[in-house]
């Protein structure tokens, strides 16, 4: 992916979109993080580790505010731009007919259960502020696993390569016209698929500022996968 997106110039146009929303939220939270959390981590390498505590708590700032800033370029900037340039490299392997269906076929209709039945205070509730707590759990598991020195940042983004493997496949899952339990059921069928899709993607993504070419290069090799998964079953 990361190769042909060097030799397609017409992909450069959406990483330097990219690059600019990506600088301004980088300096926004690596400063709140300096202010807000560096100096309790600096106090304690400090004390534990001595002079070279300090080096390694700078490292650790610049990585967990860039593996923040990745996150939140991935919710409010990658949404307005992961769709066209998807489509594009489909276009350029050859995939028109693809795209042209895609567009025609609609996407099946899901009935949302309204507040007011019974069904949804006893069996969608539940379930929904399970899957809230969890999401928290989680999300506060990872947070405090980052802040291990180097090794933090490392471990949490190879345990997000899963999730990072789904992410850069659901436009070619949404082309495809799934609902949603038939795009957790081919995850779940091509989980190792995913995950080391996301592993190669994630180290790709770790090194600060490099980041910013390869989020729009994984797209592109995520939009090179579902091409030859297009070709395979036609």
């Amino acid at each position: 992916g990361f190769c042909h997106f060097i030799i397609k110039p017409s992909y450069w146009y959406y990483t330097l979109i990219l690059g600019i929303c990506y600088l301004g939220l980088f300096v926004v939270i690596a400063t709140l993080y300096y202010v807000l959390i560096l100096p309790i981590l600096l106090a304690w390498a400090t004390v534990t580790m001595g002079p070279i505590g300090v080096i390694i708590v700078h490292i650790q700032w610049l990585l967990q505010s860039n593996a923040i800033t990745v996150i939140v370029s991935k919710q409010l900037v990658m949404p307005t731009i992961m769709d066209d340039l998807f489509d594009s490299v489909l276009k350029v392997c050859g995939r028109e007919e693809f795209l042209l269906r895609a567009k025609m076929v609609l996407s099946p209709q899901v009935l949302k259960k309204s507040w007011k039945s019974l069904e949804f205070w006893i069996n969608d509730l539940p379930l929904i502020i399970l899957r809230q707590i969890y999401h928290w759990c989680t999300s506060l598991l990872l947070v405090l696993i980052s802040l291990i020195p180097l090794l933090g940042p490392t471990i949490v983004n190879q345990l997000l390569s899963p999730k990072r493997g789904y992410f850069y496949s659901q436009r070619y899952l949404k082309q495809l016209k799934l609902s949603e339990k038939q795009r957790n059921d081919r995850f779940y069928e091509h989980f190792g698929q995913y995950t080391a899709f996301g592993m190669m993607s994630g180290v790709m993504e770790f090194i600060p500022f490099i980041s910013i070419i390869t989020m729009t290069s994984n797209v592109v090799a995520g939009a090179l996968w579902a091409a030859d998964d297009i070709k395979k079953s036609t």
